[in-house]
């Protein structure tokens, strides 16, 4: 499901919930270095442009251009921040308990 959406760019696509909340924007995505697999979405959120990162596993295309997680918006929002330099993924993998 993916791979459909990375061939449209999931660069500043909107990301929803599935209730149709806006989480963010997504800013980037990050590849797994072994892979070479997309492994997270890097979402922007907030007045203060917070960054969150978002397991691509999570999402799947709207039929209007947005993408759709799974997750929660506020659980989205609670996850770890962070500003500037991408953040070693680790804590955000035991937050979403994928580690």
């Amino acid at each position: 499901m993916f791979e459909e959406m990375a061939g449209t760019g999931l660069t500043g696509a909107t990301l929803v919930d599935e209730r149709s909340d806006k989480v963010g924007t997504i800013t980037d995505v990050l590849v797994d270095d072994a892979t070479l697999e997309p492994r997270w979405a890097v979402v922007r959120y907030g007045v203060r442009r917070h960054h969150a990162l978002v397991p691509v596993g999570e999402l799947y295309p709207a039929k209007d251009g947005a993408v759709v997680t799974r997750l929660d918006r506020e659980l989205v929002h609670h996850a770890p921040r962070f500003h500037g330099d991408l953040p070693d993924t680790t804590e955000a993998e035991h937050y979403y308990h994928l580690g």
